[in-house]
């Protein structure tokens, strides 16, 4: 299963869970951050000469598009030593 699939259907899923805020969240804003460490598991390196974690923000941007569900913003974080980074995928 290449990284993007499974990275796109992990963001859907989020997606689909949360069509709805649940009741015990008390929050104006609800945002969905979407942890990218799994990469490791299914692509190492994850990084390429032709394949940046820029190249999977934007992925990522083109598929959520303009329907984020019910989040305000969607960020994409990557928390590898060294060099934690987090793109702001929506709104893009």
């Amino acid at each position: 299963m290449g990284l993007n699939k499974v990275y796109g259907e992990e963001s859907a899923k989020k997606i689909e869970k949360y069509e709805a805020k649940p009741p015990q969240v008390q929050m104006d804003d609800f945002y969905l951050l979407i942890h990218y460490n799994q990469a490791f598991l299914y692509n190492t390196p994850v990084e390429t000469l032709f394949f940046k974690f820029e190249d999977a923000a934007r992925a990522g941007s083109a598929f959520i598009g303009e329907d984020p569900g019910i989040f305000g913003k969607v960020f994409l974080m990557l928390a590898f030593q060294p060099g934690e980074r987090v793109f702001q995928l929506y709104p893009a």
